[in-house]
């Protein structure tokens, strides 16, 4: 997309769920290829149910924590949406906790 300048500075790219149909490895490479673009200038909005997408984000903040400032978390819960109320991290720990959550009451919880 870069290359072909179809994304370039300033560009908008939408996307839902980027992570249909992949590998989970491929899920982690989607997610390198959209913050690379969004390192770029370009604005990346996703929304995702991708653990693996969220646990590279866990790991890649954690090792370059600058690069939260590139990125707006905005989790839903069942008050609505979270917008600039918590931390970066909280909202990430929410994220995957809602994630996860369904695999937890489901498995984990029973005695």
């Amino acid at each position: 997309l870069v290359e072909q300048k179809v994304v370039n500075e300033n560009a908008f790219l939408f996307i839902d769920e980027p992570e249909a149909h992949l590998h989970p490895k491929w899920q982690v490479e989607m997610a390198q290829l959209l913050f690379a673009l969004a390192r770029d200038g370009a604005h990346v909005v996703i929304a995702t149910h991708s653990l693996e997408i969220i646990q590279w984000l866990k790991v890649h903040t954690k090792k370059h924590p600058e690069d939260k400032g590139l990125i707006e978390l905005n989790p839903f819960t069942g008050k609505g949406v979270l917008n600039g109320e918590r931390s970066f991290d909280e909202k990430l720990k929410i994220i995957w906790e809602g994630l996860t959550s369904s695999f937890h009451d489901l498995h984990m919880s029973k005695s």
